[in-house]
């Protein structure tokens, strides 16, 4: 089940994003201004990949490392702050860290079952990933790219298309495993 949900859910987000695209873009002309900068759903998005992380650092902390798990919640909470202040593009890079935490979620489950075309889930997932990261480094080429899907037809219904076959895929690749395992991995 660990696979299954997450898989089926994010999926439907990559498909939630390619109307995104299709739809909300060209009738919100400006959104690409104003969208890869917002603070508000930015700091939202910052938080959870920081509670994420600290998750995730929590049970690497072993040994004589230990003793460093109380300092977590404080460095959350600052880094979280510090984010809010100082961080431009705070909506892309916050996104782009949960891109990569979701990514690197579903490439760890799906290589511990066995699913049909595992290899285009995977395929999905490290492209999913790259773009997190260039959401991170380089938040500006987010903005381009919305800019570009706002006013070109064809880039948009590309993008779309892409979103849309990478949710399809990691959905079908799910319900073939349930199908197949009965729902039992």
């Amino acid at each position: 089940m660990t696979f299954i949900i997450p898989s089926i859910l994010f999926g439907l987000f990559l498909v939630a994003a390619a109307v995104f695209t299709m739809r909300v873009l060209p009738a919100h002309q400006d959104i690409w201004r104003s969208l890869p900068r917002e603070r508000t759903i930015g700091i939202l998005l910052a938080l959870i990949a920081m509670v994420w992380s600290a998750f995730e650092v929590n049970l690497m902390l072993e040994g004589s490392l230990a003793k460093l798990r109380p300092l977590l919640v404080p460095i959350v909470i600052v880094t979280t702050l510090l984010a809010y202040f100082l961080l431009d593009y705070l909506f892309t890079r916050a996104l782009g860290g949960l891109l990569l935490l979701i990514s690197s979620l579903l490439l760890h489950q799906a290589f511990g079952v066995f699913a049909p075309s595992r290899w285009m889930y995977a395929l999905v997932c490290y492209v999913v990933a790259v773009a997190g990261m260039f959401m991170i480094g380089s938040p500006y080429r987010f903005r381009d790219w919305l800019e570009k899907a706002t006013v070109n037809r064809q880039w948009r219904l590309a993008s779309a298309t892409a979103l849309a076959l990478g949710g399809a895929i990691l959905v079908a690749v799910a319900v073939v495993h349930v199908v197949q395992t009965g729902g039992n991995g």
